[in-house]
Formats: structure tokens, sequence, C-alpha cells
């Protein structure tokens, strides 16, 4: 049976090259899968390489609808426990590293946050690329986590030492090897560190995983990768055409030696010599050129593939000329928003567990989990014209605007203020029209007052 530094080498080891691809894809370093040979050949040493990065597209479409707003513990009514998170969320980084730590979740499935505590006793709290973490579950609560690893390299004088770290929720284990991670061929290179162990005074395994499915792991560009690779072997296809074969091919068949007498060039008059009666007769004459449109067409309809199997809006990849309408907007990018909304619904039990940590090492109580509240920024495209359309048509339909408004997103701190306003509103209006009727009957009192001696003078 293997030891947990065996098992946890053999994790880290095996997900690196698959990683490493799945990141060159989203960089836009796209490996060309049919014919790099033939360019190569063609292009003889240049450096050239033709691809359109839609795997980008693809994931930061999603990203970009996965944003923490802010938290909120409890009600919302506790200011001082809110601002003190925040501050907490802050002065570690992570309101900087969230975001790549949703991009790498999205890019290669999974992420890490690593907490611990300075010199000071400081919270802290860093995101870990993918390929330097791994958690282990318990196979049968697959919920539990059993152990993670960590490992990473250091310059020791001029050699490389690569460190591997096993959390426990008791304890920390602590390994090293006079190598770097592609000399390494087996977890049995890693010998206990000194010190071997430490204590765990957290109580939990402070790595902290954000998974993009329970069931596996897997990248958002899993799909995507194969109609990627086609897309650019068409591309490469078509800029090589582009070189050699998209303009008109001339030929000349003649008895005479003709080479060095005829240039193709604009203005340039070629002065052929006549056959000879017997031969060949002399003919010139022209092959077509390739059609680059038919590449086009190719690279279209890749794309709407990769738009298609990835639930992304074409409005998003193509210049379609029709602006669309809110509702219609809004119908089009509904599989995209579910995605973000579900993804981000995943990440938020894991962000609790994460501020959970850092409330209770900075000495803020022990909140439990179900108290933290994540807010999520609005996931789909605002259209307020829409949203206030919608809220008038249900508050007159007879719902309530407090439902309307929830059923719009609005959570119960923003109704409370809502309601606080409105009743400061009717407040401030009762007042004014208080106001404005002293004033009416001040001035009807100044008018009656003034007309009655002119009413005796009529009279008389």
């Amino acid at each position: 049976m293997a030891t947990d530094i065996e098992l946890a080498y053999a994790y880290l080891a095996g997900k690196q090259e698959r990683y490493d691809l799945l990141w060159r894809y989203y960089d836009g370093d796209h490996p060309l899968v049919y014919n790099a040979s033939k360019l190569r050949e063609i292009f003889r040493g240049i450096d050239a390489t033709f691809n359109e990065n839609w795997s980008a597209v693809v994931v930061n479409a999603v990203l970009d609808r996965i944003g923490i707003e802010r938290f909120q513990i409890g009600d919302g009514r506790n200011d001082a426990a809110n601002d003190a998170l925040l501050a907490l969320w802050r002065d570690t980084g992570l309101d900087l590293d969230a975001y790549d730590a949703h991009l790498c979740a999205l890019v290669t499935g999974e992420a890490f946050i690593v907490c611990g505590e300075d010199e000071a006793r400081r919270p802290e709290a860093y995101f870990n690329d993918s390929r330097l973490c791994h958690m282990v579950y318990n196979e049968t609560r697959p919920h539990e986590r059993r152990f993670a690893a960590k490992w990473w390299e250091e310059t020791v004088d001029t050699s490389t030492v690569t460190h591997l770290t096993l959390y426990y929720p008791d304890r920390f284990e602590y390994y090293s090897t006079p190598h770097k991670r592609e000399e390494i061929s087996s977890g049995k290179a890693f010998v206990p560190a000194e010190p071997p162990t430490g204590p765990n005074p957290y109580g939990e395994i402070p790595v902290y995983h954000l998974r993009r499915e329970q069931r596996a792991i897997v990248s958002e560009l899993a799909d995507v990768i194969a109609p990627q690779a086609q897309l650019n072997k068409i591309l490469a296809d078509m800029m090589i055409a582009a070189e050699f074969g998209a303009y008109r091919q001339r030929y000349i068949i003649s008895q005479m030696a003709t080479q060095a007498k005829v240039r193709n060039a604009p203005n340039e008059i070629w002065d052929l010599p006549a056959s000879d009666g017997e031969g060949q007769p002399t003919t010139v004459g022209e092959f077509s050129a390739t059609e680059l449109s038919n590449y086009l067409s190719a690279i279209e309809r890749s794309a709407n593939v990769i738009a298609t199997i990835s639930g992304i809006p074409k409005t998003l990849l193509f210049e379609t000329g029709n602006v669309p309408s809110g509702a219609s907007l809004r119908a089009l990018e509904a599989p995209l928003v579910r995605k973000a909304e579900r993804y981000a619904g995943r990440w938020e039990a894991t962000w609790r567990r994460v501020l959970r940590w850092l409330m209770r090492s900075a000495g803020l109580g022990d909140v439990p989990e179900t108290d933290i509240d994540v807010v999520w920024a609005e996931a789909a495209t605002t259209q307020p014209e829409t949203d206030a359309t919608t809220v008038k048509t249900l508050v007159e339909a007879g719902v309530p605007l407090r439902t309307a408004l929830r059923r719009q997103g609005w959570d119960d701190a923003e109704l409370d203020m809502l309601e606080q306003d409105q009743a400061q509103e009717q407040t401030a209006t009762a007042s004014l029209a208080q106001a404005y009727m002293a004033a009416a009957e001040a001035n009807a009192s100044r008018t009656g007052a003034e007309g009655a001696p002119g009413e005796v003078t009529d009279a008389a």
C-alpha cells in the first residue's frame, strides 16, 4: 500500500503536464496539432504560428460573471463584525486573489487557498496554483478532507531543493529532496526534513479547495480544446494557401527559353516568341487562385461549435449587426448566467470556510459558517429599464413590492434599507405638505384680513 507521501507525489506529478497544456490553451500558446512539420518546412525556421484564441473567451465569459461583492454576517445588522471581516479580506489580499483563484478553477478545474499566520501571529491567506497543491478526501466520506499536499522549489546556494508538506487536521509533515521537480521519479525520493513534523494549531486542515465540479476535476476547456485545435489547423492551412495560392498563377508553354525575359509585374509587357510551327505552340494561361472563403466558412463553423458546446452567446463572439433587446439578451445569456451562478454557489461553501478561519484566527470569534453570507455580483447583464418594467408589472398584478424586488435579486438588507428610505421619504413628504398647508392657511388669513375693509367700502 502506498504511503501518503507517495500518493501526494503521484497526484502532484500526474497533473503537471495536463494543467500546463490547459494554461497554454488559455494563454493562446496553442500547439499546432496537425501540420506543424509542414509549417516548419514552408516557413524555413521562421517562428510562425497561427491561432485564434477562443479558449480565453470561453473562460473569461464565465469569469466576468463571477465576482464577490461583499459579505454579511447573520442578518447584516452587526456593522462592526461586517467591517472587521471586510478588513481581513483586504488585508490578506484575498480581494485580489479571489479573481485568480476563480480563473484557475475554471482553467484547470480546481484551485487552492492556503491559510496560516505570520511571525506576529497575524492571519495570512494566499491563492495557490493547482499545480502546486492537491487535496485527498476520505473515500468513505467524500466531503471529509483526509490530508492536503503542497510542493515548491527553493534555490539553496547553487542547487535546487524541492519541499513537500502534508497537512493533516492534527499535524504537519515536512519532506524535501535535493532535486528539481522534473528530476523526481518517485515519492520515495523525499526524506523527512528537520523538523520532520509540527503540530497543527488550527484544528483543521488550513488548505481550502475550490472545485469546478464535485464529481471530478474537469476544466472549463475540456470540450473546447478539440474544436479549438481544428480551428487553428484550418487557420494555418488558410495562411499557407494565402502565401502560395491566393494569387493567380501564370504559365507559359514555349519552345524558346523565356524565363529570363518574362517578369510578373504591373505594366510589364511580355515579348513572347512565336511557335516554330512544328512543336507545341506558344501558349500562355493561368491557374485560378485558392478560394480563401472556403477556409473562412470552416473557421466560422468551428467557432460556432465552440459557442454552442460552451453555452456562450454568439453575440459575444461574432458581430451580428443587430443589437438584441433586453429580453432577447437575457434569453441568449441564460445558459451562461446559470453556469456562472452554479459555480458561485459551489464555491461559496469554500469561501465561507476560509472566512470563518480568518475570523477565528484574528480573534473575532468562532462564527458558524452558516452565519456568513457571501454576496455575489449580478451574473446577468444589467438591464435597468427591463427590470423596472418587470417590477412595475408584478406590482400592478398584486405582488407586494418587497416580493417583486426579491425576485429581482435584492437581499433582505437591501429590502430593509428600501423600507427605511421609503419611511424617511414619507416623513419628509408629510412634513413638506404640512409646511405648505401652514403657509397656505397663513396666506389665506392674511388675504381675508386685507380684503375686509374693501368689502365695507363697496357696500357703501
